[in-house]
């Protein structure tokens, strides 16, 4: 029995000799993150952070600093994950406090001014007396004021340009009518000419055809037609000669008158 107690206690000290080697080497790493976040060295300090998250010692710390270097660098999304991450993990007030804070400046620089405010108001449960997350919380609701006018104007200029497309299409549309009534009106008047010029034609066609048909007639007599028409014209003439006949002679009979 003393034997398991002894080989339990190795155990113990095994155990508590890898967790400070563990913390030793953790720590190692984050002095060498910070020293390379001091002399503006963000992204290879981003990098030592990341290498020391593996471990599971100050993941609070390490999140926070990791956070803080990819906000230098303007990778704020990725900041703001590493905000939540050293929030949620962190037990002291004042670090949520920061962590919040640090968040909503992340917000801030995305121009996302509802989840700044929200963040700061935060932070300010944590620390209700920080002047500066007071500072940046009025700078923030006025940031979102001028965003919310902008927003107006240029709703209001894109309403002045759809109303003024509408009247533009209106107008163009009223000009196609009257145009597309005018060309129908020319058509049918273009129309109406055509067809009094082929009823003037067609008359004249009918009218030089019943002229020909005439003149056929005229000329295509027949022979006993013809005939008919030399001995009425033979009878007329001997008529003619005997009544001339008859006057010459009737004249030089003629006696002068007793007084």
């Amino acid at each position: 029995m003393k034997k398991i107690v002894f080989s339990i206690g190795l155990l113990f000290i095994w155990i508590c000799s890898i967790n400070a080697q563990a913390n030793e080497e953790w720590a190692s790493l984050l002095r060498k993150g910070n020293e390379q976040y001091k002399t503006g060295n963000f992204e290879e300090a981003s990098k030592i952070y990341a290498d020391a998250l593996m471990f599971k010692t100050g993941k609070d710390i390490t999140n926070y600093n990791q956070g803080n270097a990819l906000y230098k660098q303007n990778q704020y999304d990725a900041a703001i994950n590493g905000y939540k991450s050293a929030f949620e993990q962190s037990s002291n007030y004042d670090d949520k406090g920061n962590a919040l804070y640090n968040m909503g400046n992340a917000y801030y620089q995305k121009e996302d001014y509802d989840a700044a405010i929200k963040s700061y108001k935060d932070a300010l449960k944590y620390k209700p007396s920080d002047k500066d997350i007071l500072d940046n919380l009025t700078k923030a609701k006025l940031k979102k004021a001028e965003q919310q006018k902008q927003e107006q104007q240029n709703q209001d200029q894109k309403n002045n340009k759809d109303q003024q497309n509408k009247d533009q299409n209106q107008d163009k549309d009223q000009d196609n009518n009257q145009d597309q009534k005018n060309q129908n009106k020319d058509q049918q008047k273009d129309k109406n000419q055509q067809q009094n010029q082929d009823q003037d034609q067609q008359n004249q066609q009918n009218q030089n055809q019943q002229d020909q048909e005439q003149q056929g007639q005229k000329k295509n007599l027949t022979k006993d037609e013809l005939e008919r028409l030399l001995k009425m014209i033979e009878g007329e003439e001997k008529n003619v000669q005997k009544k001339l006949t008859q006057y010459k002679t009737g004249s030089s009979g003629q006696t002068t008158k007793d007084w």
